[in-house]
């Protein structure tokens, strides 16, 4: 789309437009979440992602999609995976601070979705739109507000709101189909008809959280929640798109959709799902929000920040701190070329803030002066002034200003938008995600998954929303991993302190991955996998110093969920595996 497309066409702008605080709030939220689940995946490295774990990379390649390409596939030990992850977190955090925020973004997307098709028993629908909204990011000004790049840049980004573009209706339209697509897949009359598909959810063993457990009791709530949450999922993109009075309907649906995913959150054990719905919705927030928010806490007039020319580093802290703090009127001088500056400077070596009063601050008091004009940490200003925190920040600058003088700041031009070529390369994947959509619902031939496979499949943009669909599930329960030792004792695997327990856990605590593999482990669609696990279990437990297993026997105790009112059932033992720990394969 053209630079001037925003002043020719109005209503598509209004429609598709991302202003560009929204963007950088959005690419803060997706770098934070991707940086927690990248150190959280570190924990499991050795178990998940390496040859010596559960999935083990020739199983992986065999049983999945010929499609599936993965970083990870080069090698298969735990070191070279761990460098993967902690590369992965790296350019998280650059892509939450925004330094080379293309870049972090580009190749943050290829890591996410190697990480994706290199354990795809333990992946989950939040990966999934992870890897998804990482795509659209890769083709947007993400770094143009509030970064580290719109501080150094010798080159200012664009002032105009919105962002017009392919790639903003792409990220928009990837966004609005969770909703909507989620919604067609939930077909069942739990979801359209009873109102009962939130009982059943919560009623799902290690699904619910204490609030989820707390609304079981009021099934009458429960139906209207399910109703309201069906509909609003279905209605959101109709209203957001809708011609001419998107802009009011926005005001209403994002509030509403903002509720509906802090209740998934509160009540549902869904990992990083709600949290990433929460992120996305973000590109919905229109100028008028930042335009009420400035209202609020107006700029400051006369705010004068003055560095010291003969230290560079001076000059990059206070564009960092103007650019972060969101103070944008706050001039930044040379100290030097001020003559009440230069007198302080000279004093008491210390960069100088001169407040909108007139009074002149230095060292840690500076950066408490600026904190009381920032809408976004203004409340950090009163704990700044503390005894304690005052003296440990002069002792902070002190040491600072003791360093040596590095090099002169060099500012680096940054290309803020995507060339016209790689635009249009986003347009042909947004009718490719939502044709590759449109027949998972059933609205285009099955055969058009079959044709779109090797691209789709290959960079991980081939999904599914069928989030709890068409129907809830009726029957949940938990797994039970039973090992029996060289002198005949039972143990728990997955608590190895107790005996065999097969009442129902209060958590296993080891996080949404494993909880999500042993879930697809009891499916008869993973049965070959299941000697994987057994064979996993014997190794970790004999590498320790607790004896020697001979067997291990993985049981999955099912319990049917009555209705609504209905008698509990009792639990049913089912046997997956038997295996004995001296099998190979």
């Amino acid at each position: 789309m053209s630079p001037d497309f925003a002043a020719r066409h109005p209503r598509l702008a209004e429609l598709f437009g991302t202003d560009l605080r929204s963007l950088a709030l959005f690419r803060f939220l997706l770098g934070s979440i991707l940086f927690c689940l990248s150190l959280g995946s570190l924990c499991d490295v050795s178990a998940l992602y390496s040859d010596g774990g559960v999935l083990p990379r020739g199983w992986v390649m065999a049983s999945d999609s010929p499609w599936r390409l993965s970083l990870y596939f080069l090698n298969g030990t735990a070191w070279f995976a761990g460098l993967l992850l902690l590369a992965q977190a790296a350019l998280a955090a650059m892509l939450a601070l925004g330094w080379r925020t293309r870049m972090a973004a580009v190749l943050g997307f290829l890591l996410q979705a190697s990480l994706l098709s290199r354990a795809p028993l333990a992946a989950g629908a939040a990966d999934l739109l992870l890897t998804c909204l990482l795509f659209w990011a890769a083709f947007l000004p993400l770094g143009c507000r509030w970064s580290v790049d719109a501080a150094l840049a010798s080159n200012p980004p664009a002032l105009q709101e919105p962002h017009v573009s392919w790639a903003s209706a792409g990220l928009l339209l990837q966004v609005l189909s969770v909703y909507f697509f989620s919604a067609l897949l939930r077909s069942g009359p739990e979801w359209r008809e009873d109102g009962t598909a939130l009982y059943y959810l919560l009623s799902l063993d290690g699904h619910a959280t204490a609030l989820g457990r707390w609304l079981l009791h009021y099934p009458g709530l429960l139906e209207a929640l399910t109703s309201a949450l069906w509909w609003l999922s279905l209605l959101a993109a109709p209203l957001a798109l809708m011609p001419v009075i998107s802009r009011h309907t926005r005001r209403l649906l994002l509030p509403l959709l903002v509720l509906m995913q802090l209740f998934l959150l509160l009540s549902l054990s869904q990992g990083a799902l709600p949290l990433l719905g929460l992120a996305g919705l973000v590109v919905l927030v229109g100028p008028g929000f930042w335009q009420w928010a400035a209202r609020r806490r107006p700029q400051p007039v006369g705010l004068r920040i003055y560095h010291d020319r003969e230290r560079p580093a001076s000059l990059r802290h206070s564009l960092l701190l103007q650019q972060f703090l969101i103070l944008p009127q706050a001039q930044i001088a040379t100290a030097q070329d001020a003559p009440r500056a230069r007198a302080l400077l000279q004093a008491n070596r210390s960069w100088v803030v001169i407040d909108t009063d007139d009074q002149a601050y230095l060292r840690w008091a500076a950066l408490a002066a600026l904190l009381r004009h920032s809408p976004l940490f203004f409340w950090l200003h009163r704990p700044a002034q503390l005894g304690s925190v005052q003296r440990f920040g002069d002792r902070l600058h002190g040491w600072l200003a003791s360093r040596p003088a590095r090099p002169a700041l060099l500012r680096r031009e940054v290309a803020w938008e995507v060339s016209p070529r790689w635009q249009r390369v986003a347009a042909v994947f947004l009718w490719l995600v939502l044709g590759w959509n449109a027949a998972t619902a059933g609205l285009l031939p099955a055969a058009t998954q079959t044709l779109l496979a090797p691209v789709m499949q290959s960079l991980r943009l081939d999904q599914s929303w069928a989030l709890d669909a068409p129907s809830p599930p009726r029957e949940g329960g938990w797994f039970v991993a039973v090992g029996r030792t060289s002198q005949g004792r039972e143990i728990d695997l997955l608590e190895p302190s107790s005996a065999p327990d097969f009442s129902r856990p209060a958590d296993y605590g080891d996080g949404q991955r494993w909880q999500r593999l042993r879930a697809r482990l009891t499916l008869d669609a993973y049965a070959a996998h299941r000697p994987y696990y057994a064979r996993w279990l014997c190794r970790s437990w004999n590498a320790g110093e607790h004896g020697k297993l001979a067997s291990v026997r993985l049981v999955y105790v099912l319990r049917a969920t009555p209705p609504p009112g209905g008698a509990a059932v009792p639990p049913e033992q089912r046997i997956l595996l038997q295996q004995d720990c001296s099998a190979r394969g």
